[in-house]
């Protein structure tokens, strides 16, 4: 897992060991980035009611993109929400494949 600023500048790195999941280090990686950040991005994987209650705790608005539920499809909202956040989740990507 990693952070990264609108500068797309790398800012902290996560390396779990390969038995654990990403997703059980989204505080950490939040935490140990050292920003002051206002918004962050993350994928459907670190889409929980927790992870979105730390956030607001935290005064940080949530860019975390909505998941499906099993028989709960995303609501109208949801699906646009997923949009933005995918159009600058696109741009992180591709300026960190090059």
């Amino acid at each position: 897992m990693f952070l990264i600023s609108m500068m797309v500048m790398l800012q902290a790195l996560i390396l779990p060991q390969a038995n654990q999941s990403e997703m059980n280090h989204f505080k950490t990686a939040v935490e140990s980035s050292h920003l002051s950040a206002k918004r962050v991005y993350a994928d459907k994987g670190s889409s929980d009611k927790e992870n979105r209650t730390w956030l607001r705790k935290k005064k940080i608005k949530s860019a975390i993109m909505h998941r499906a539920l099993r028989n709960k499809p995303l609501t109208e909202r949801q699906k646009l929400a997923n949009s933005l956040i995918s159009k600058n989740d696109f741009l992180l990507n591709d300026a960190l494949e090059h």
